[in-house]
């Protein structure tokens, strides 16, 4: 709350919370922060009043009637070249290298890689309970993830986990340079390498509903997003039409 408390110059009390409060809050917010962010304080503006109303310290939550920015995020993902162009690099940390990689091939969060042990693997399979959704993801491993999963075991032979990493502002500093090393001009993180699987699968035409159950939604519509950014089955479905 310190955007909060600078805002008001930390003199108010809750029942000074007006409507005109709440909405010139929501532009001193857009005016020093970008709309993604705007959209998440105050949305935690809104649940702490929620919470204040719920203790019976303030009769009614002014907020509730103003919406947060709307923000459309860009997914941004890696296309088959750039997997290719940034796998030949070896001068990345090869631990961040082949997590980033075997995220792009089996849509793990950066989250579930971290706390990835070699009895998550059953064959040719993995099953890891994740962390987000507390489901229980069941997929088989292509060939591309078995070969880095190979490259790790070969690696090092004293850890449980498959992947020994950084913390993930230090991960994502390594990814940068590697990215920008390789001449791709994009604002890649390691959860990108989530939406490069989501995009590699339906550009490969597996079925939305297929790449639903293999990235954890629950519901479809996350999934569908992905959908709508990949060019190249935009310029095949043109491709089917006739030519008289």
């Amino acid at each position: 709350m310190r955007h909060f408390n600078k805002f008001t110059n930390g003199h108010i009390k809750f029942s000074a919370i007006t409507l005109p409060l709440c909405d010139s809050y929501r532009e001193y917010l857009l005016s020093v922060v970008s709309p993604n962010t705007t959209s998440t304080y105050y949305s935690n503006f809104k649940a702490m009043l929620n919470i204040a109303l719920k203790k019976n310290i303030i009769s009614k939550n002014p907020a509730i009637f103003i919406k947060n920015p709307s923000v459309k995020a860009k997914r941004e993902f890696l296309v088959e070249i750039e997997i290719k162009k940034i796998s030949n690099d070896t001068i990345i940390n090869q631990n961040i290298k082949n997590a980033f990689l075997f995220s792009c091939f089996t849509g793990l969060r950066i989250s579930d890689i971290k706390s990835l042990t070699w009895k998550n693997v059953k064959e040719q399979r993995l099953e890891v309970l994740q962390k987000k959704t507390s489901d229980t993801l069941r997929m088989k491993i292509s060939s591309s993830a078995q070969n880095i999963l190979s490259a790790q075991r070969n690696g090092d032979k004293l850890s449980d986990h498959i992947f020994r990493l950084p913390g993930e502002d230090a991960i994502n500093k390594h990814i940068k340079r590697w990215i920008l090393r390789n001449g791709i001009d994009k604002h890649i993180t390691f959860h990108c390498a989530r939406h490069t699987f989501a995009t590699l699968c339906l550009t490969y035409d597996i079925d939305i509903y297929t790449v639903s159950k293999l990235l954890g939604h629950k519901d479809i519509k996350h999934t569908q997003i992905y959908a709508k950014i990949i060019d190249k089955k935009r310029d095949d479905a043109i491709d089917k039409l006739p030519n008289l």
